[in-house]
Parts: C-alpha cells; structure tokens; sequence
C-alpha cells in the first residue's frame, strides 16, 4: 500500500477550517449570543427591552462560517473563504477580537489567491503574519515587563476564581508561586523570540514548538483555542520548499555565481 504524501497546504486548509469551525463553538459555549442579544450585559439593549443584534442573524454568521471552513476543503477555495469573510466581517461589526481578525485576514489573503507551491508572495504573506505577532507580542511583553511574573500572577488568580475543575485549580495555586511565575514568564518571552527563527531555519523543530507553546495556554485559556489552531496552520506553511517558485532577480541575488 502506496502512503499518500504530506501535502502542507491541503493540511493548512484543514487546520484552518478546524480553527474557523472552533472560533463558532467557543462563541456558542461562552454564551457570546447572550452578549449580542444583551442579556449579558443588559446595557447594550435599546431603551432596556429591545437587543440592538438579532440572535437569527448571529446564527446566520455561524452558519456562513461553518459552510465557508466545509468547503475550503473540497478545493472551492475562493468560495469558502467568500463564506468566511462575510461571516468575519459581521462578526466583526458587533464585538473586536484579535483572533478574528486574524482569521479574517488568512481568508481575504486566500481569496486573493489560493495557495499553490508557486504562489511565493502568499505564502510569505501568511508566514509574515505569524512572525509579525510573535514578534509585537514579544515587544509588548518587553516594554510592560511581562518577565517579572505579575501579568501572570494576575491571569492566574483570575483563572483560580473561575475554574470550576479542581485539579486545574489546585495547579494554578502551585504554579503561583514566585519563582515559578518568573520561570514561565521568561520561558514563554525567549519562546515567542525564538521561534519565528527556527520556523525559517528547521521548519519541523519550529512547529513543534508553535504546537507545544499555544496548546500549553489552551490548558487554561480555552478560549484562545481557534487562536492556536491558526497559529498551528500557519505554521505549516514554513514546510513548504519554495525555491522553484522563487522570483529570479532575487534567487540571482540570494545565489550569485
């Protein structure tokens, strides 16, 4: 039996779709339709009765998203990531997330252009996205001395109040302590540096990382799960060998003879 080959792209398609799908899931099970609708937060309703977002329309969003990811995978990229945009750009409209603009931004860049092994540009498009948010990440963190384990203490003692699992919670209170704040705070500034240069140098040690550092916060931070998923896709990317499809005058300029 003949072992089909590991095709990057079709993978990225695929755990892309699986993050589209996740985002929709997280929304459900957080009650994010309560917080359209204003229940949540009844400030949001006109005049204290009438909810400025109709719940329908919400389900009209989640169902052109969870479409847009089941066709990605059937080669109808364009119209998949049609279904996406449209969904994103509604969603978008009501409640700003980072995570979803990030998803938004991997769907117009694939309705552009569908990836292939020889569209270059794209594919570093999408890579640069990855770096750039490690990299800005690392920055804040710099200049907010997220090294010195109070950020992390904070989220920690949030994550205490609100974690109804009681081994969970038993290991947030271990952790808390100093020293291993410190430890985690460093661990995950020096991984967010590092890794954007392994993932260009040795792909596969780069997204073992890119797996173990983003579902490590998915332990605590569940709804950060869709995040790491396309974190994960993109990742994928950096298998891809595009030197066939490297532009000439730069290949000449990479490679002198």
């Amino acid at each position: 039996m003949r072992i089909k080959r590991f095709e990057p792209i079709q993978t990225f398609y695929l755990l892309f779709s699986i993050a589209v799908i996740a985002r929709v899931v997280c929304d459900i099970n957080l009650n994010r339709i309560g917080i359209h609708a204003g229940d949540v937060f009844p400030i949001r309703k006109i005049n204290n009765s009438t909810a400025p977002y109709s719940v329908y329309i919400l389900y009209i969003e989640f169902a052109l998203a969870c479409i847009g990811a089941f066709i990605l995978n059937f080669q109808r990229i364009r119209t998949g990531a049609v279904f996406i945009v449209i969904s994103y750009l509604m969603g978008l409209s009501q409640m700003f997330q980072n995570q979803k603009l990030l998803i938004l931004i991997i769907s117009v860049s694939i309705l552009i252009t569908p990836l292939s092994r020889k569209s270059f540009w794209s594919i570093w498009f999408l890579r640069y996205q990855l770096i750039t948010i490690y990299f800005m990440t690392a920055l804040h963190k710099i200049f907010f001395n997220f090294s010195n384990g109070n950020a992390l203490g904070k989220t920690f003692e949030y994550l205490i109040t609100v974690e109804n699992n009681e081994f969970l919670k038993k290991l947030l209170v271990f952790f808390s302590q100093d020293i291993y704040l410190s430890f985690f705070s460093y661990l995950t500034l020096i991984l967010e540096i590092i890794i954007p240069f392994i993932l260009i140098k040795k792909p596969k040690p780069g997204i073992i990382l890119v797996f173990a550092l983003h579902f490590s916060f998915n332990l605590l931070l569940k709804d950060i799960l869709p995040f790491s998923i396309a974190m994960f896709s993109l990742s994928i990317l950096f298998l891809i060998d595009l030197r066939p499809a490297f532009p000439e005058r730069l290949d000449q300029q990479l490679n002198p003879k």
